[in-house]
């Protein structure tokens, strides 16, 4: 989870939905959950994006637009793609930096 960094916002509180920008799960044997459930629950809260890493098929899929019955925007993207955050748009993260090493 990427939360607004503030240093001294979370003396007294955990991140509310609103202060969170990003959810990353990593999926093996939990797609079908993350990928259902767990991302309406996610969206309908109104966290803003919401990241899962497929490790069977080493890709990502970034969800967006978060409304009260799912993500409105769902885009896959492969080992060799980068991916930008929604709240820090200058910063792209390359999806094969966030998969394990393979060897």
């Amino acid at each position: 989870m990427l939360a607004i960094p503030e240093e001294t916002r979370y003396f007294d509180h955990h991140p509310t939905p609103v202060e969170v920008l990003l959810v990353l799960e990593i999926a093996g044997s939990s797609l079908e959950y993350d990928l259902g459930a767990k991302s309406r629950l996610y969206a309908s809260a109104g966290i803003r994006q919401y990241w899962v890493l497929n490790l069977k098929s080493n890709e990502l899929i970034d969800h967006r637009e978060p409304g009260a019955d799912g993500y409105h925007s769902r885009h896959t993207y492969g080992a060799g793609s980068s991916v930008s955050l929604d709240a820090f748009p200058e910063i792209t993260v390359h999806v094969s930096e966030l998969l394990p090493v393979q060897g």
